[in-house]
C-alpha cells in the first residue's frame, strides 16, 4: 500500500525549475513513501509468547519470514525505481549522487540482514532474531527519510518534519515510548521506596501491585515501539516477579529483585538521543520560546486574559517533552494538574521561561 507524499514536499518538487527533474523525483519519493510505509514499526507483540529468553524455534522463524521477506521487497522496490528514473550515469551528479550513494548504502544493509539471519547465533536466540529484523527495518526506513530530505531540500527551505513521510508516524511513536517509560521508571522508582518502608505484612501487597503495574505498561501504546532487548528486559523481569513466593516474600528479597529493574527503567531516558526526538523536541523548544514571549508582550499591554490563554497553550504544547527531564517533568505536572488562575500567570510563567532554558541547555 502506498502512502501520501507530504504537502510541503509537493510544494518544493512544484517550484523545482527542471520539470522533468522533478517528475522523475516525484516518482522516486512516492516509491520511498510506499517502502516506508511497508517497513512500519514491527508489533513483536505476535511473537512474544513462549519463554523470554529461549530459543528462535522453527515456528518463530516461519511467522517472521514472510515480514522479512516483505521488508526486503519494500527495499529493492525502492532501489529498482531509483536505478529506472536515475540510471547509473546520473550518479556523480546533482541529486543523481545522493540517491545512488543511499542505494549503495541500502544494498549494503540488505546484505548485512541476510548475513545475520545466516549467523546461527542470532538464528538460534528468539530476542536477538527479533531484534535484528526490528533494528534493519528502523535503520532502514530512516535512511530512506534521510534520502527525501537530501533530495528535496535544494528546491526551497524545509524542515525534515515537514517532507519526510514517515517522520510523523516515528515522532508519535517515539513520543509513547518516552512517555511510557518515563512513567514506568516513576512507578518503579516509587514502588521501591514503599517497599523499603513497608511492614512485613504489606510486601506481598507490594508485590500484587509492581504485577499490576507492569501490565498497565505492556497495554500502553509505548510498548509496541519499545526496543526488543527492552522488551526482553521487562518480560524476563515479570517472570521473576511471578515465581517468587507471594505468601512469603521478604522486604529485602523483593526489594533487592526491585533495584536492579529500576536502574534499567532509568537507562531507559537515553530514547531522549534519537535523532527524531532530538529534531521535535527542537522544534517544540522554538515553538514554546514564541509563545512565551507572546505571554510577555500581552501581560505588558494588560491583555491579561490573553496572556493566560496563551501560557496555557504553551503549557499543553510542552507536553510533547515530557519524559526529557525530571525537573521539567515535575513541572508540567504541577501546573497542568489544576486550573490556571490570573494570579499564576508571571510565577508560571517565569519558572517555565527557567525551565525551558535548563532543557535547551541539555
Amino acid at each position: 500500500m502506498s502512502a501520501a507524499l507530504p504537502a510541503r514536499l509537493l510544494e518544493l518538487l512544484a517550484k523545482a525549475p527542471d520539470r522533468q527533474l522533478a517528475q522523475r523525483l516525484h516518482a522516486v519519493h512516492t516509491a520511498a513513501a510506499a517502502a516506508i510505509n511497508a517497513l512500519g514499526e514491527l508489533d513483536l507483540i505476535q511473537y512474544e509468547g513462549g519463554e523470554s529468553s529461549g530459543s528462535a524455534d522453527l515456528s518463530l522463524w516461519e511467522q517472521l519470514a514472510p515480514t522479512v521477506a516483505s521488508t526486503i521487497s519494500a527495499v529493492n522496490g525502492l532501489l529498482a525505481e531509483i536505478e529506472q528514473r536515475f540510471p547509473p550515469a546520473e550518479s556523480l551528479k546533482g541529486p543523481g549522487r545522493l540517491l545512488h550513494v543511499a542505494s549503495a548504502e541500502l544494498r549494503q544493509s540488505v546484505a548485512q540482514l541476510g548475513m545475520s539471519l545466516r549467523d546461527p547465533s542470532i538464528m538460534g536466540e528468539r530476542w536477538g532474531l527479533l531484534n535484528t529484523v526490528q533494528a534493519f527495518r528502523s535503520k532502514v526506513r530512516g535512511r530512506i527519510g534521510t534520502l527525501v530530505f537530501e533530495t528535496v531540500s535544494p528546491f526551497g527551505e524545509c524542515r525534515r518534519s515537514e517532507v519526510d513521510p514517515g517522520w510523523l508516524e516515528e515522532v508519535t511513536q517515539a513520543l509513547a515510548v518516552r512517555a511510557g517509560t518515563t512513567e514506568l521508571r516513576m512507578r518503579m522508582t516509587a514502588r521501591l521506596t514503599q517497599i523499603c518502608q513497608a511492614p512485613r505484612e504489606d510486601v506481598p501487597w507490594h508485590l500484587e501491585q509492581l504485577m499490576k503495574e507492569l501490565d498497565a505498561f505492556g497495554r500502553a501504546k509505548g510498548w509496541l515501539a519499545l526496543r526488543a532487548p527492552d522488551k526482553q528486559t521487562v518480560l524476563e523481569f515479570k517472570a521473576l516477579l511471578e515465581s517468587l513466593p507471594k505468601a512469603t516474600i521478604t522486604q529485602k528479597a523483593l526489594a533487592d529483585v526491585l533495584e536492579p529493574f529500576v536502574e534499567f527503567t532509568t537507562g531507559l531516558k537515553t530514547i531522549n538521543q534519537r535523532g527524531v526526538l532530538l529534531e521535535h523536541d527542537r522544534e517544540i523548544l522554538a515553538m514554546c520560546g514564541v509563545a512565551i514571549e507572546q505571554v510577555m508582550s500581552f501581560e505588558a499591554a494588560g491583555q491579561l486574559d490573553d496572556a493566560l490563554k496563551t501560557l496555557i497553550g504553551a503549557l499543553r504544547q510542552a507536553k510533547n517533552l515530557y519524559g526529557r527531564d525530571d525537573t521539567f517533568d515535575g513541572f508540567l505536572r504541577q501546573r497542568l494538574a489544576k486550573k490556571l488562575e490570573l494570579a499564576d500567570l508571571t510565577p508560571c510563567m517565569q519558572q517555565f521561561l527557567t525551565c525551558l532554558g535548563a532543557l535547551a541547555a541539555i
